[in-house]
C-alpha cells in the first residue's frame, strides 16, 4: 500500500523570507506558506505553520506577526503599498509586545 501525496493548491507565486534563511525559503499554495526547506527527499512539500501569504491576505500576514489591532489603518496602507510594489514592507514585531 503506497501513501498517495495530493498535490497542493495553486497558490498566487508569491515567495519569500518567512521561515529564516537567507534565502527564498517560503512559497504561497492555496494562501498559505510552505517552508520550502521542509521537504522529503522527493521534493514533496509538508504543511507546517499557519503561516497566510502576504499577498494572498495581507490583513492576517499582518495579524501573524503582532500587529495590534490598533494598527489596523497602518496595515491595510502596508498592504496596498505591497500591491503596488511588490514587496512586503510590513514592519514586523514579535507577539505580545
Amino acid at each position: 500500500m503506497s501513501d498517495k501525496i495530493e498535490p497542493l493548491p495553486a497558490g498566487c507565486g508569491y515567495t519569500g523570507f518567512e521561515y529564516g534563511a537567507g534565502y527564498i525559503d517560503s512559497e504561497c499554495y492555496g494562501g498559505d506558506l510552505f517552508d520550502l526547506d521542509d521537504c522529503d527527499d522527493n521534493g514533496n512539500l509538508y504543511y507546517k505553520d499557519d503561516v497566510p501569504c502576504p499577498r494572498c491576505h495581507p490583513i492576517w500576514y499582518a495579524n501573524h506577526y503582532g500587529y495590534n489591532p490598533s494598527d489596523r489603518v497602518m496595515c491595510i496602507i502596508d498592504a496596498m503599498a505591497y500591491r503596488l510594489t511588490g514587496k512586503v514592507i510590513f514592519h514586523r514585531r514579535k507577539k505580545n509586545q
